[in-house]
């Protein structure tokens, strides 16, 4: 008889263990299924957010490249509030100097890193093409840009008479050197 109910006692066991390890498997089967989908929309959204940092990688190495420059619409702004009425302004352009380098063989300017804006030596030419009623209002514009004392030097390149509206007017471009003793771009 106690063999009986020891036999009864290992066959109810094994009754109670595989009923449990039968829950067990539908419960694993469940949470590994739930896994499964998890690891799924993690890898999507690992997938969105790579690209989103792509993209904002880019827009900061461009950011920390131009937050370098100064800021040429605060000096073009500058200059155009000392016009007057019979100065018109045909065409500016920024060429970058090098320590020593000729005026004339000025370069395009080019965006900065850090590093080269901070190594930088030289200047800046700001080259302007203009219209002036008559020699007066062109000596008083090149004075004005003078007494500004943002230029280390003002620079008449040529004058000339042209046509203009059925007048004769100045045709002028001038040469304007910064930022050799100040540092700009730096």
């Amino acid at each position: 008889m106690a063999l009986a109910v020891w036999a009864t006692v290992v066959v109810l066991s094994c009754a109670i263990c595989l009923a449990s390890m039968a829950d067990d498997s539908e419960n694993l089967g469940e949470e590994i299924a739930h896994s499964k989908s998890m690891i799924t929309s993690t890898k999507s959204a690992i997938t969105k957010l790579q690209g989103q940092i792509s993209k904002t990688s880019i827009k900061l190495q461009a950011n920390q490249s131009v937050g370098n420059q100064p800021d040429w619409s605060r000096l073009l702004g500058l200059i155009s509030a000392n016009l007057g009425e019979n100065i018109v302004l045909r065409r500016c352009k920024l060429d970058a100097t090098s320590e020593g380098q000729d005026r004339s063989s000025a370069g395009k300017i080019q965006l900065l890193t850090p590093q080269q804006a901070s190594g930088r030596s030289g200047g800046f030419q700001l080259t302007i093409d203009g219209l002036a009623m008559d020699q007066a209002a062109m000596w008083a514009f090149v004075l004005k840009l003078e007494k500004m004392g943002l230029f280390d030097s003002v620079r008449m390149v040529r004058s000339s008479t042209e046509k203009f509206m059925d007048k004769t007017a100045i045709s002028f471009t001038l040469a304007l050197e910064l930022g050799k003793s100040e540092g700009i771009g730096q």
